[in-house]
């Protein structure tokens, strides 16, 4: 169980949402498979960033074009776009999932964002080696709002490396989000704004974090979440005893819950402006 159960506070949801949430409980706890399979494994190019990326429908979604709720998923160190595809099987939400493939390939053939040290020892040099994964990751976030039909702005997850990158892409780059579950991650002293923002400029964030994690120590993200929520934004962190560098089938079965609730409210922002 979570050292902290509580999720940040959530709107009502809209008409939109009850169809979705309704649609879950039709459907039941089986995972849908990937609408149509129309991509399957593989990777298609973004000229703008030079990033492969990997994009797949999930909720029994038959159009490949058809609007639906964003959400892009960063993947960590020693690891792929299409293994990383698989920690987001079980959504049973509407949603189009694209996972950008890091640009560095590893000794082993993986693929990473950038060099990580272990502990992240110099937080000055860190936030040295996230800044070309950075600048390509940008460009590339307006690329897929631009490229795939897209109800309310993206969702952010990300994994390790990942999450470290979402917590930038949210906090200190300012890249339009609906909502930010960095997984753990952790943002390097750096790359934090002072002072921070004021409410509302931020979108809401659920950190995942293991609580005997030696790889990505938490306690930068518990004093950034602290402070962020001394100043009003919606913020939580979820701690997990017992867990390392992972991700738990609790955290996976969490994680999935709270993408899905995320979803749903990014889908439901378009109501009455126009879209379907």
């Amino acid at each position: 169980m979570p050292s902290l159960t509580r999720t940040p506070p959530h709107r009502a949801l809209s008409a939109y949402g009850l169809v979705l949430a309704a649609l879950i409980l039709a459907i039941g706890c089986t995972p849908a498979p990937p609408g149509g399979g129309q991509q399957g494994p593989t990777l298609l190019l973004d000229e703008r960033s030079g990033l492969s990326y990997l994009v797949e429908t999930y909720g029994r979604v038959e159009d490949p074009e058809a609007e639906l709720p964003l959400l892009i998923a960063i993947h960590g160190a020693e690891d792929s776009a299409a293994r990383f595809a698989t920690t987001f099987a079980g959504l049973r939400v509407p949603t189009r999932l694209i996972i950008p493939q890091g640009p560095q390939e590893t000794d082993a053939g993986a693929r990473e964002w950038f060099t990580f040290e272990i502990g992240v020892p110099d937080h000055e040099d860190m936030a040295q080696r996230m800044a070309p994964a950075t600048a390509r990751l940008v460009p590339f976030i307006a690329a897929m709002q631009e490229r795939y039909p897209t109800r309310g702005e993206p969702v952010l997850t990300g994994f390790s490396e990942g999450g470290m990158l979402c917590l930038q892409l949210w906090l200190s780059e300012g890249v339009p989000a609906s909502a930010v579950v960095p997984v753990s991650g952790l943002l390097p002293t750096p790359l934090i704004p002072d002072p921070l923002p004021e409410p509302p400029a931020l979108a809401p964030m659920t950190a995942f974090h293991g609580a005997d994690d030696t790889m990505m120590p938490r306690e930068p993200t518990e004093r950034l979440v602290q402070e962020l929520k001394e100043r009003g934004h919606p913020v939580e962190l979820l701690v997990y005893p017992g867990v390392t560098h992972d991700i738990s089938p609790r955290m996976a079965t969490d994680l999935l819950r709270i993408l899905q609730h995320q979803l749903i409210e990014a889908g439901a922002a378009d109501e009455g402006t126009g879209g379907p």
